[in-house]
C-alpha cells in the first residue's frame, strides 16, 4: 500500500511542478484561458489538500475537471475523496480515469491497485442502509366544489319625501331671490343717502 501511496504522490508531484510554471488564478482569470484557469484551480486544490482542507480542495478539482477534462484531475479528485472517506466516490473516481484509456502504462498501473485496494474497503463496510419504501398513495380523483353564490345586496329604497327633499331648499332660495330683486327694484326709483334725495337722470 505504501509503494502505491509514493506513486501516486509522485504523480501528484509531477503535475504539480508542470503546473507551477504556468501564471496564477488571477492570471488565468484576466486572459480568460480554460487551461489556465484549469490549472488555477489545481494550484489551489493542490495547496488545499496538502493543508489537509479535503473539501475546499475537493471543489478546486472538481471545477478544474469542468473546465479542461483531463483524466488527471480525477486521480485527484479520487484522492480526495479517499481522504474525506467517502469510498464509493473514490472509487467512481479512480474507475473513470482509467475507463478514459489516456493513462500511462505506471498511472494505469497505480490507479489499478488504488481501485483494488477501494474495492475490498467497500466489500468490508457494512451495507448501506436502504431508504424506507413509502407506502402507496391512493390517488383520488379531485372533486370540484362549487362555492354558494351570494345574493347580490339589495339597496334600500328611498322615500318619495327623500327624493324630492331637494325641492325644498332650492324653492326657498328661488322665492327669497325673488323679493329680494323686487324689493331693490322698487327702492331703485327713490334712492335716498344721507344727502337726501338726488334723482338719477341728472
Amino acid at each position: 500500500m505504501r509503494p502505491m501511496l509514493a506513486r501516486l504522490t509522485v504523480v501528484l508531484l509531477l503535475a504539480t511542478s508542470v503546473v507551477a510554471a504556468t501564471s496564477g488564478r488571477a492570471t488565468a482569470q484576466v486572459l480568460g484561458d480554460v487551461e489556465g484557469r484549469a490549472r488555477a484551480h489545481y494550484e489551489a486544490g493542490r495547496a488545499l489538500f496538502a493543508l489537509g482542507n479535503y473539501q475546499d480542495a475537493l471543489r478546486e478539482f472538481t471545477a478544474g475537471y469542468q473546465l479542461s477534462k483531463r483524466p488527471r484531475f480525477l486521480l485527484n479528485l479520487g484522492q480526495t475523496y479517499r481522504k474525506l472517506g467517502e469510498l464509493r466516490r473514490a472509487r467512481d473516481a479512480f474507475a473513470d480515469f482509467l475507463a478514459i484509456g489516456d493513462a500511462s502504462p505506471a498511472d494505469r498501473a497505480d490507479a489499478e491497485q488504488v481501485l483494488a485496494e477501494l474495492d475490498r474497503q467497500i466489500a468490508a463496510l457494512p451495507p448501506q442502509p436502504k431508504a424506507p419504501v413509502a407506502p402507496p398513495v391512493a390517488v383520488v380523483a379531485p372533486v370540484a366544489v362549487v362555492a354558494p353564490v351570494a345574493p347580490a345586496p339589495i339597496a334600500p329604497r328611498r322615500s318619495a319625501v327623500r327624493h324630492l327633499a331637494w325641492i325644498l331648499p332650492v324653492s326657498a332660495v328661488v322665492i327669497a331671490g325673488v323679493t329680494v330683486g323686487i324689493v331693490l327694484g322698487v327702492r331703485s326709483g327713490t334712492d335716498c343717502g344721507t344727502l337726501g334725495c338726488v334723482p338719477m337722470n341728472r
